[in-house]
C-alpha cells in the first residue's frame, strides 16, 4: 500500500446513446488518514471525454506526488 493509493470505478450504461456511455467515474484516495469520494459524471459525449481526461490528470498528480501509488480497479 502507499498513501497515494486510488480507488477507481467506472459506470456505463451499454443503450446509452449510440454505443454506450462511461457517465460514472468514482474515485476514493486517502485524504488527512480518511477516504475521500470524488465523482465525475457525464450525461453526453463531451462530457465523458472531461471526465475520463480529469481522471487521467488526477492520475498523474498523485503519481508524481507518490511514485509508489497504485491505481485499484
Amino acid at each position: 500500500p502507499s498513501p497515494g493509493d486510488l480507488f477507481l470505478d467506472f459506470e456505463s450504461d451499454p443503450w446509452a446513446l449510440e454505443g454506450g456511455l462511461e457517465f460514472l467515474i468514482g474515485t476514493v484516495v486517502e485524504e488527512n488518514g480518511k477516504p475521500a469520494y470524488a465523482t465525475l459524471w457525464a450525461h453526453d459525449r463531451d462530457a465523458e471525454k472531461r471526465a475520463f481526461e480529469s481522471l487521467i490528470d488526477t492520475i498523474m498528480a498523485r503519481l508524481e506526488a507518490h511514485p509508489g501509488m497504485h491505481v485499484y480497479h
